[in-house]
């Protein structure tokens, strides 16, 4: 979860007073994958209630494309439960496409790029964000580059 709070110059009466308070509650530890922004498309597939999925590229398992994008993906596991993420595709546009990995404490996945699989990941908590980021690409038409990870809860 994110909160931002924002304000800026103000010419209200020195005695006036703006506030805001928030509340919120926990109300399901299920397991979840989601694309923060829908332009980024349907990148989770096959998302069960044990904890299991498929998180991919954009428009796989066809090219992810040439435009310029920022994709951000969020697992969750049950509580307790840690994520064993498993690359069973990855073919990235090296310097172009990229991808980071990352739980609430540590890096696991520092902009890997390239066609060589990353090696099995498997977190410390039960929250993991992928970070999908593509600069414009440069790549020839006939060129495929795309990516697939299986997620477990151990």
């Amino acid at each position: 979860m994110s909160i931002g709070f924002q304000c800026s110059a103000s010419s209200k009466p020195s005695s006036a007073i703006y506030n805001w308070q928030a509340t919120f509650s926990v109300t399901s530890e299920g397991n979840s994958c989601s694309a923060t922004d829908p332009a980024c498309g349907n990148m989770c597939t096959n998302v069960t209630s044990a904890g299991t999925g498929v998180v991919q590229s954009p428009n796989f398992p066809a090219d992810y494309g040439s435009k310029s994008k920022i994709c951000k993906v969020i697992i969750i596991v049950p509580a307790g439960k840690r994520i064993r993420l498993t690359f069973t595709t990855f073919n990235l546009e090296t310097g172009k496409g990229s991808i980071k990995g990352n739980d609430r404490i540590t890096t696991y996945l520092d902009s890997v790029t390239g066609s060589t699989i990353p090696d099995v990941v498997t977190t410390t908590s039960n929250v993991m964000l992928l970070q999908f980021i593509s600069s414009r690409s440069t790549k020839p038409n006939t060129a495929i580059y795309n990516w697939q990870a299986t997620y477990t809860a151990v």
